[in-house]
């Protein structure tokens, strides 16, 4: 089975709408975080969003090609989240594709506040991650890293910004 990258990704944005929401409850005032926040753009560009890069394999020069379709988290009260994206991965080299695929992403589970500290747990794997965001109005920014190959054993990592946003 392949792993897609988009997958860290995913809960990479999960910790991160999640740190977005931490406040601390002595300077702030309490804010209601929780709802549905629907993917807008990613890279200040409109879904569904594409990604495109060219790397190394085999002798082979090929291109990956991934589209965020759309995607959304819904931050429930009772600290329990939920979320979804959904992708296309098309990895070519001319005329002969070796990947064409759609997947949606899910990850869920729970978040916990300490101080102004965020953590969200995923519950399939436990795996605990807090990454900063901003909260702006109904919009949720986050600039996470993103790992993409350039060859068969080597990697580059670059920022991809998303921004969510509740009706």
């Amino acid at each position: 089975m392949r792993l897609h990258r988009s997958s860290a990704i995913a809960l990479t944005i999960v910790a991160a709408l999640a740190a977005a929401c931490a406040g601390d409850a002595t300077t702030e005032p309490k804010v209601d975080v929780t709802g549905t926040y629907t993917l807008a753009s990613i890279n200040g560009k409109a879904m569904p969003y594409k990604d495109a890069y060219t790397f190394f394999e085999n002798g082979v020069t090929k291109s990956d090609s991934t589209f965020a379709l759309d995607g959304s988290i819904t931050l429930n009260a009772n600290h329990a989240f939920v979320l979804a994206v959904t992708f296309r991965d098309k990895i070519y080299a001319g005329s002969t594709v070796f990947v064409d695929e759609t997947y949606t992403d899910h990850a869920s589970g729970s978040w916990t506040l300490s101080g102004t500290t965020l953590t969200v747990t995923d519950v399939t794997d436990g795996v605990s991650n807090t990454v900063p965001a901003t909260l702006v109005g109904n919009n949720i920014t986050i600039a996470v890293a993103d790992t993409i190959r350039t060859s068969a054993t080597a990697t580059t990592i670059r920022q991809v910004v998303f921004v969510f946003t509740k009706p």
